[in-house]
């Protein structure tokens, strides 16, 4: 158990933004995802995000909501 957050940020339209450690155990869990630089995170489909975070909170990550990234 890692216990390192991340963080999800809700965002307008089809996608939340994820934030966090979380670049190779996307990869390796085959979670599809695409890099934001400028906002310094991953999009993730929002039909996605209840799955995720609950194979996240498995695999040891401490999974924290935020508000509404603009």
């Amino acid at each position: 158990m890692n216990g390192r957050p991340v963080y999800l940020y809700e965002a307008e339209g089809a996608h939340v933004l994820v934030r966090g450690p979380v670049r190779d155990w996307l990869r390796d869990n085959g979670v599809p995802a695409t890099r934001s630089a400028v906002e310094r995170g991953w999009w993730v489909r929002r039909e996605r995000v209840p799955d995720l975070v609950a194979r996240l909170e498995l695999a040891g990550y401490l999974v924290r909501p935020r508000g509404v990234r603009r």
